[in-house]
C-alpha cells in the first residue's frame, strides 16, 4: 500500500509534515482518517471539525471521538455568525453557486485552528 503513494507525499511525511483530517462524521471524513492512519505516523496526524452549531447533527462530535483511534481532535466553531444568521441576512438558502457557507463555517475556522496549532508546535515541517 505505501508503494502507491505518490513520491510527494512519502517525501512530506519524511519531512514531518503535519497531515490534517478534516473530520464531518461522514463515511468519506471517517475512510480519509482510516486510510491516513495506516499510511501516516500518529504524531504527524490532526482531526479537525468544523462544528456548525444549531444545524449539525445530533452526536456527530461522539462519533467522531469513537472513530478516530485516539487521534488528536480540534473542534472549531464560527463563533460571530450562524448558518441561520446567514440564511436569514441572504434571504436565501445556500445554493451551489453561493455556497458563503462552507468559507464562513468551515474553511474559515479550520484553517485558523491549523495556524493556531501549528504555531503552538513548531515542531512540524511546513
Amino acid at each position: 500500500m505505501l508503494s502507491d503513494i505518490p513520491s510527494l507525499i512519502h517525501r512530506e511525511i519524511d519531512a514531518g509534515a503535519l497531515f490534517v483530517v478534516n473530520h464531518s462524521a461522514g463515511k468519506d471524513s471517517q475512510a480519509m482518517a482510516i486510510c491516513l492512519a495506516k499510511l501516516v505516523p500518529r504524531r504527524q496526524l490532526l482531526v479537525i471539525h468544523a462544528d456548525l452549531g444549531e444545524v449539525e447533527w445530533p452526536g456527530n462530535g461522539q462519533h467522531i471521538r469513537e472513530t478516530i483511534d485516539g487521534l488528536p481532535l480540534i473542534v472549531c466553531r464560527n463563533e460571530r455568525k450562524t448558518f441561520f444568521d446567514m440564511v436569514r441576512r441572504r434571504g436565501k438558502w445556500p445554493s451551489a453557486g453561493q455556497r458563503q457557507c462552507t468559507s464562513d463555517l468551515k474553511r474559515g475556522p479550520i484553517e485558523r485552528e491549523i495556524r493556531r496549532f501549528l504555531k503552538a508546535n513548531p515542531c512540524y515541517h511546513v
